[in-house]
């Protein structure tokens, strides 16, 4: 049984992440060269912000 069937989230998302070259060892800046993936900051703080109101106001109105 997957995990979120066991625990029942009230939503799930996925947000994108940021890629910090600083912050990654040569494994992973060699990963990240060879996929061409982009450096920086990708994440949308408005968004996950009202993902998150939203799932706070579910569990309120849940008694949770």
């Amino acid at each position: 049984m997957p995990v979120a069937e066991r625990i029942a989230p009230k939503d799930i998302a996925l947000f994108h992440g940021e890629i910090n070259r600083s912050k990654l060892s040569i494994g992973e800046r060699a990963l990240v060269r060879m996929i061409k993936a982009p450096m920086g900051d990708f994440r949308d703080w408005d968004a996950i912000a009202a993902w998150a109101a939203g799932i706070a106001a579910a569990l309120k109105s849940q008694g949770a």
